[in-house]
């Protein structure tokens, strides 16, 4: 029998033992965690727009490189005239407001928020192997271990979500 809670400890043990970028661009999240700044400390130019990895109902997922640091994220545009059409505007201040209060090594970091007149943007970690919604609709069925694995994950993210209100 596997210990999912052993598999799980190594796994955040590799992730703390890791050189993180987020920790360091920790500090630049915006101040303001209420709602997204009108005083940007970023822009759309502080990044290279590699391609689209994904659309959603307010707009498109972006891979992107920082132009200063070369690191690779996922950038999340949110068309605010999608938003205020769909009356969203609290659960996207929600949202980033969470992601703001959150890094977790079983949940996708937030490392910065902006904004411009036509849009939203978070900055987030990017998952080139695809989140667990991606394998669910790709495999339909997981073996035994797997399934363990992926469980440790969700209890671990909800426990770490949970102590942190």
């Amino acid at each position: 029998m596997i210990d999912i809670s052993s598999i799980a400890e190594k796994f955040i043990q590799k992730e703390r033992e890791k050189k993180s970028p987020s920790a360091k661009l920790q500090n630049n999240i915006l101040p303001n965690s209420n709602s997204f700044s009108s005083k940007n400390i970023l822009d759309r130019n502080n990044f290279k727009f590699l391609y689209v990895i994904g659309k959603g109902g307010f707009g498109k997922v972006w891979k992107i490189q920082s132009k200063k640091t070369k690191a690779i994220y996922a950038l999340k545009e949110m068309s605010k005239l999608k938003i205020i059409d769909k009356k969203s505007e609290k659960s996207i201040n929600s949202e980033r407001e969470f992601l703001s209060k959150l890094h977790h090594p079983f949940i996708v970091n937030m490392h910065y928020a902006f904004q411009d007149k036509q849009n939203l943007y978070l900055v987030m970690d990017i998952l080139n192997g695809g989140d667990l919604r991606f394998h669910i609709s790709r495999y339909h069925k997981f073996s035994e271990e797997q399934t363990r694995f992926f469980i440790a994950n969700i209890i671990y993210s909800l426990q770490y979500i949970h102590s942190n209100n």
